[in-house]
């Protein structure tokens, strides 16, 4: 197949996914951001795809949800989206794609390491946004909105890294 045809289909493809999983949430009344496995579709656009086409997946997803397609959280849509308490997540993902996708071909602890520092840099600008917006202090909102997800985020992100590694083995992606 044309080498143009399978880049654009994949990052479509990764994009589709990322939204798919971005819609489906499990609400948590008690935070402030509900709990999703966006960052494991991500992490694996980035990881498996490399980081150009990695992170052009992801921006395709956010320009989708920018026009007012429902493919955020919650079936949401629209630039409001990005201006409300979750928007620093939803740009974070952009380096969660781009230096995971750096790990691709890597062994396996350099790409999960480059992975968690995605996350930590996606959860960092997250927590900041989500502070400016809310008007909490740093520290608040990183209890509230950032330390709840972590551990099941760097987790993700590690599945994402060996899907994503078994994924390039089998010459699928």
């Amino acid at each position: 197949m044309n080498s143009k045809i399978r880049n654009t289909a994949f990052v479509g493809l990764m994009a589709a996914v990322v939204a798919v999983v971005s819609v489906w949430q499990i609400p948590l009344p008690f935070l402030g951001v509900p709990l999703t496995f966006q960052t494991f579709a991500v992490c694996l656009a980035g990881a498996a795809l490399g980081r150009w086409r990695g992170t052009l997946s992801v921006f395709v997803y956010i320009a989708l949800g920018c026009v007012g397609l429902p493919v955020f959280t919650g079936f949401q849509g629209g630039l409001g989206v990005l201006a409300g308490p979750t928007g620093g997540f939803i740009i974070g993902f952009l380096a969660l794609a781009f230096l995971s996708g750096l790990a691709k071909g890597k062994r396996l602890h350099v790409s999960v390491l480059l992975s968690l520092l995605g996350l930590l840099l996606c959860h960092g600008l997250g927590g900041v946004y989500f502070a400016f917006v809310t008007g909490q202090g740093i520290f608040q909102s990183f209890l509230v909105c950032c330390a709840p997800y972590m551990i099941k985020d760097g987790a993700l992100c590690f599945l994402a890294v060996l899907l994503a590694r078994l994924l390039l083995k089998r010459r699928i992606v």
